[in-house]
C-alpha cells in the first residue's frame, strides 16, 4: 500500500511540473489530460514557482542583502523572530474580515470552466490575529481595515450588484495587521 501511494504521489508531482512547464512555454490550455488538474488549481511542485513566491523573490528577497541575513542568523541563533528583529523585519497578515462574513460575503472564485467555487472561511478578528502574533514573538504595530468604498464600486457594478454596494458602503471586507519582530 505504501509503495502504491508513493508511486501515485510522484506521478502527480511529475504531471504538475509538466503542466507548469507547458504553461510557461506558452502552450494553450488545457495543459493536462487529467480532469482534476484541468478543473482545480494546485501549488507548484517547487514553491519557488508559485506566483506569491515569485513576487516575494522579485520585490522583497532580491532587495535584502544576503550577508546581512547570514550575519543576523549567526548572531541570533536563527529563530525567525530574532533574525527578523535583527533585520528590522515586519510581518504582514491579511484576512477576510469577520464583519464581511456576517454580512453575507463569501470567498469565491471561478474555475477554468466558469463554475463558481467557494472557499471555506474561518475568519478571526484583528484582535485575535494580534494576540497570536504577540504570542509568536511579534509586536502589533498597525491594524488597518479596508472597507467598501469608491475603490471597489466598479467591482460591484461589474458583478451586477450595484444595490448591494450602496448597502455595503463602509463595511470592512479585509484587514491587514503589520507586526514588528521583537
Amino acid at each position: 500500500m505504501l509503495m502504491n501511494n508513493a508511486i501515485e504521489y510522484f506521478r502527480l508531482a511529475r504531471e504538475r511540473e509538466a503542466i507548469r512547464r507547458r504553461r510557461a512555454a506558452g502552450e494553450p490550455w488545457p495543459w493536462s489530460a487529467d480532469a482534476i488538474f484541468r478543473e482545480w488549481r494546485f501549488c507548484n511542485v517547487h514553491r519557488e514557482h508559485d506566483k506569491t513566491t515569485v513576487w516575494f523573490r522579485e520585490h522583497v528577497r532580491s532587495k535584502i542583502d544576503g550577508w546581512r541575513v547570514v550575519e543576523a542568523t549567526r548572531r541570533t541563533g536563527g529563530s525567525l523572530q530574532e533574525v527578523g528583529a535583527a533585520l528590522g523585519a515586519r510581518l504582514i497578515v491579511t484576512d477576510f474580515h469577520p464583519d464581511a462574513l456576517r454580512a453575507g460575503h463569501r470567498r469565491t472564485f471561478r474555475d477554468p470552466r466558469g463554475a463558481l467555487r467557494e472557499i471555506e472561511t474561518h475568519p478571526h478578528t484583528p484582535d485575535a490575529h494580534a494576540a497570536a502574533a504577540q504570542a509568536a514573538g511579534f509586536s502589533s504595530a498597525d491594524v488597518r481595515e479596508y472597507r467598501v468604498g469608491p475603490l471597489v464600486k466598479t467591482l460591484y457594478e461589474a458583478a451586477g450588484r450595484r444595490a448591494h454596494y450602496d448597502q455595503d458602503v463602509g463595511l470592512p471586507l479585509v484587514f491587514g495587521l503589520g507586526c514588528l519582530a521583537y
